[in-house]
């Protein structure tokens, strides 16, 4: 046995004005869980001390909570992972914080309608269009790995409250809402694929900024921000209007292919439309100061060699994303 202080969130809304820290020294072994520290804190020292705990066995996410600033599930996480309580005469010390601050309702409890909202404009039910049939309405083993992972989300809003976009901005859906999306706008069996990549991107599916924060905070190892790349994608093939980020990224594949280069006086028009009118200013001073991109594009030699090592690339990733099926 050796002996961890921690130190804890403590926010109690009736008393506080202000969330402070408390620590507490408890003796662990190799094999202590972070709940069964918060445990023996609320049973033998502070019974004030105010956490969730669910099924124990890293299945409904409502544990989840930050440990040293990381996202873990205090059911399965073991303190001897984190220090070394074989340390000789030495007191490590572990910090405990709600999965979120910014929601914290009373100590390590957060308030989750802001995450449930979320879910619900994220439309997270099959519409197969059978409802009055007894039919079966299977998929193929090839169609459920194409889903793998998405629907393996517990919820415990690690992602979500990790993410920079989904705290600067309040109508993006968050990695969490946006992963349930993608299980579903995958699904061969729904009818509703537009209406959910439209729901997407109203929720501002092209902010994402690719921090990967969403993947390094996931418990249970999945990756949101591949499943948010996906939908660009599929939004795009099913021509759901989607925004300046996309048409960027449009214009950009379409000027690759046509002419292996970016046709850069053009960008501006496709992303903007009318919105370019805003920069004809800038334009005429980059016309006086002669940097204006050449009216006309030319094509490289062998332009479709570029488009060649694109495809080669997608490619790749789609053998890579079979491996990690397998």
């Amino acid at each position: 046995m050796a002996v961890v202080i921690f130190e804890i969130f403590r926010y109690d809304p009736e008393k506080d004005q202000d969330p402070y820290y408390k620590k507490y020294a408890v003796e662990v072994d190799e094999k202590t869980t972070v709940i069964q520290v918060l445990r023996k804190i609320k049973d033998k020292a502070d019974g004030s001390l105010t956490f969730r705990k669910g099924c124990g066995c890293s299945i409904c996410g409502i544990c989840a909570m930050r440990v040293d600033g990381k996202a873990r599930l205090a059911c399965k996480t073991r303190i001897a992972d984190m220090v070394d309580i074989k340390a000789a005469g030495e007191h490590p010390e572990v910090r405990i914080d709600p999965i979120s601050t910014a929601h914290a309702i009373k100590d390590l409890v957060i308030d989750e309608s802001i995450f449930w909202e979320q879910l619900k404009r994220a439309m997270p039910w099959l519409n197969s269009g059978r409802e009055d049939s007894v039919e079966p309405n299977q998929m193929s083993q090839e169609e459920v790995d194409s889903i793998d992972g998405a629907q393996d989300c517990i919820h415990c809003h690690a992602c979500t409250s990790s993410c920079d976009t989904a705290q600067a901005d309040p109508d993006f859906l968050g990695p969490e809402a946006l992963t349930k999306l993608y299980r579903y706008a995958k699904d061969p069996r729904d009818k509703s694929t537009y209406e959910r990549l439209s729901a997407a991107t109203e929720g501002n599916l092209w902010n994402c900024v690719r921090a990967f924060t969403c993947i390094d905070e996931c418990p249970k190892g999945i990756s949101p921000a591949d499943k948010i790349a996906e939908l660009h994608e599929m939004a795009v093939d099913k021509g759901v209007d989607p925004g300046r980020a996309a048409r960027h990224a449009q214009h950009f594949i379409h000027s690759l292919r046509k002419t292996g280069k970016l046709d850069e006086k053009m960008m501006p028009i496709k992303t903007l439309r009318a919105g370019v009118v805003g920069f004809v200013p800038d334009t005429i001073k980059m016309v006086s100061k002669g940097k204006m991109p050449p009216l006309f594009i030319r094509k490289i030699d062998d332009h479709k060699e570029v488009w060649h090592l694109v495809e080669l690339a997608k490619d790749v990733k789609e053998a890579e994303q079979e491996k990690e099926n397998d």
